[in-house]
């Protein structure tokens, strides 16, 4: 039987029988109390990084903006909280159109300009 076991039981005992508790019980339960606090620590700790990696291996990326992330674990909305789903999916309808209505650099002659042109400011 391990030692740990044999002093707990011995301390359950103790507390049964209602007898005062001495010193070296006093110290016992501290010894089990300071063990108990760094053992609650470290198992924060690791379910922290439990979380942490299980989020980076699962891939899923969290929406951080947008309509999803409005709704996300929302029942029931107020018009307020509408109002805000409406005008992000507004602002996500602008900017796929803004991307497809783009319109290239063009040089003075009417040739297009690329970004990695060498000749850029250079009229030929």
């Amino acid at each position: 039987m391990d030692v740990r076991v044999k002093a707990n039981t011995a301390l359950h005992h103790i507390l049964d029988s209602r007898e005062p508790i001495t010193s070296p019980v006093r110290n016992y339960i501290q010894c089990l109390t300071r063990a108990n606090e760094r053992l609650y620590a470290r198992n924060a700790i690791l379910t922290e990084q439990i979380d942490m990696a299980a989020k980076v291996l699962s891939g899923v990326k969290d929406q951080i903006s947008g309509k999803r992330k409005t709704i996300k674990g929302k029942h029931i909305m107020t018009g307020e909280e509408s109002r805000s789903i409406w005008e992000a999916k507004a602002v996500t309808a602008q900017r796929k159109r803004r991307h497809s209505n783009e319109v290239p650099n063009r040089n003075a002659d009417g040739s297009i300009l690329l970004s990695n042109d060498v000749t850029t400011g250079i009229n030929h």
